[in-house]
């Protein structure tokens, strides 16, 4: 349940991704350049992020206080190898 919530996020977070990249192209590609909005994007998308990241901690500290520490090693083990090979968490 808590992984598949923070998977949740995390899809939500990255589908989002091509319309951010859609904004900016448009706001790059006008006569005049749009900084205000460029920057406005940009603080758009570090507010998402920072939501985003802050879910995915405090998710995985839920995980942490119910999981054993030889649990805890495993997941640790488990998210590493996932990042490795792309996966993320």
């Amino acid at each position: 349940m808590i992984a598949h919530s923070v998977h949740t996020d995390l899809n939500a977070f990255h589908a989002q991704f091509p319309t951010a990249h859609q904004r900016a192209h448009l706001l790059l590609l006008q006569s005049t350049v749009d900084r205000a909005g460029l920057e406005a994007l940009r603080q758009e998308q570090v507010q998402q992020a920072d939501l985003v990241s802050r879910r995915i901690v405090r998710r995985l500290a839920d995980a942490a206080e119910v999981l054993t520490p030889s649990q805890r090693v495993r997941l640790a083990a488990h998210l590493k190898a996932a990042h490795r090979n792309g996966a993320g968490l």
